[in-house]
């Protein structure tokens, strides 16, 4: 018997993220007021926006 014919355990697949739809709401939302970009606290995406471009919600 082979010992290194072992299955690697399966990696979960990472969530695709629809940046068309994104950069499509960046360009029409608002931009917060000077401020740095935050990371969203659900998510962890950066930007400047008031709101998420990738959950929506509001930081």
């Amino acid at each position: 018997m082979h010992e290194g014919n072992e299955a690697a355990p399966a990696k979960k697949p990472r969530p695709t993220k629809n940046f068309a739809a994104i950069n499509g709401a960046c360009k029409m939302a608002r931009l917060t007021d000077g401020s740095k970009p935050k990371s969203c606290p659900h998510c962890g995406t950066n930007s400047k926006l008031r709101t998420c471009p990738f959950c929506h919600r509001k930081k």
